[in-house]
């Protein structure tokens, strides 16, 4: 098996932090995974109520992503102004998440199993070292740094 590229791994540790807020009841918390202008992985992190009518992993509002939180690659192990180790686990990255966001959280607190099972697949797909990304249209997202897609996320 070939390694895991070092810029993917605290990405991956950011999409299993939002499976575990899924374990902990956050089911109707989304993410918007998209690659930036200058090639870095992005992913914002919103309640459910914001998706666009069209797309399961993409904003109503891009004017929103600004407010939100969100993460990037190109940060490494700085989530949210947070400098983490390389040990963080995800569920206490997870924590971190909770603590500095309880609006947001709040927001998408409920079920939503469904998407909470769509997650988890999609973290299956890309497994090990791989990366979804949304492009804002209704299809299948495809996947950074490998070939092949993944299927759409369920609407609200």
């Amino acid at each position: 098996m070939k390694p895991v590229p070092a810029e993917v791994v605290p990405c991956r540790k950011l999409l299993l932090a939002v499976a575990d807020l899924h374990m902990r009841g956050f089911q109707r918390l989304r993410i918007m995974p998209y690659e930036g202008s200058i090639g870095a992985w992005h992913c914002v992190i919103f309640p459910a109520r914001l998706t666009a009518p069209h797309s399961g992993t993409w904003l109503a509002s891009l004017g929103d992503e600004g407010r939100l939180p969100r993460h990037t690659g190109a940060t490494s192990f700085v989530y949210w102004d947070q400098q983490v180790s390389v040990g963080t686990s995800p569920a206490r990255l997870a924590r971190i998440f909770l603590d500095t966001f309880s609006g947001v959280a709040s927001q998408g607190y409920g079920p939503d199993w469904v998407y909470a099972g769509w997650c988890l697949h999609m973290l299956h797909l890309t497994f090990p070292d791989s990366l979804p990304l949304a492009d804002g249209e209704a299809g299948p997202l495809t996947m950074y740094g490998r070939e092949g897609t993944i299927p759409p996320a369920p609407l609200p």
